[in-house]
C-alpha cells in the first residue's frame, strides 16, 4: 500500500502544472524534477525496489496430465521431461551470473531443486503454485514452478 501511495504521489507531482514550462513541455526549473516532501517521506520508509543480498529459489515442476482439461494447458502428448535438479542447474549456470553481473554483485540468487507436484486433469497453474509453496523448504526465499505442458495457443 505504501508503494502504491508513493507511485500516486510521484505521478501527481509529475503531472502538476508548472507555469515555467515552455512550449516543448520541458521545465526550465530544475527544482521541478525534485519529488515533493510528502513523496520523499514515503520513499524513506519504503522497501527497496531492487533485490539485494542472496535469495535461494527452489525449482519445482508441475506435472500436467496428458488428459488435462484445464483451459491454460495444451492436451497434446508433449511434456517437459527435465527434472527440477536439471532445471535448477540451468538457472544456476545462466541466471545467477547474469544477476550478479548486472547488480555488480549486490544481488546473488541461487537455485536448488525442490521437487515435483501433480495436478488432476482439471487442475491448473494456481494449484501447482500452491502445492509447491506448501511443500517448499521454509528456508527458501521463493519458488519457481515450471509446468510440464505447453500453454494452449
Amino acid at each position: 500500500m505504501r508503494a502504491a501511495a508513493l507511485v500516486a504521489v510521484l505521478l501527481l507531482a509529475g503531472c502538476a502544472h508548472d507555469s515555467s514550462t515552455d512550449a516543448s513541455g520541458t521545465s526550465g526549473d530544475p527544482a521541478a524534477l525534485v519529488a515533493p516532501p510528502q513523496a520523499l517521506a514515503l520513499l524513506a520508509g519504503a522497501p527497496s525496489p531492487f533485490a539485494r543480498g542472496r535469495d535461494m529459489w527452489e525449482v519445482w515442476t508441475c506435472e500436467i496430465p496428458g488428459d488435462t482439461r484445464h483451459q491454460l494447458y495444451d492436451s497434446d502428448a508433449w511434456r517437459l521431461t527435465t527434472a527440477p535438479r536439471e532445471l535448477a542447474a540451468i538457472l544456476e549456470d545462466g541466471v545467477s551470473p547474469w544477476f550478479s553481473t548486472i547488480s555488480h554483485g549486490v544481488y546473488l540468487p541461487s537455485f536448488a531443486a525442490g521437487g515435483s507436484v501433480e495436478v488432476d486433469p482439471t487442475g491448473g497453474d494456481q494449484e501447482c503454485v500452491e502445492a509447491a509453496i506448501a511443500l517448499a523448504d521454509p528456508e527458501a526465499d521463493g519458488v519457481l514452478v515450471v509446468a510440464t505442458a505447453a500453454h494452449r495457443p
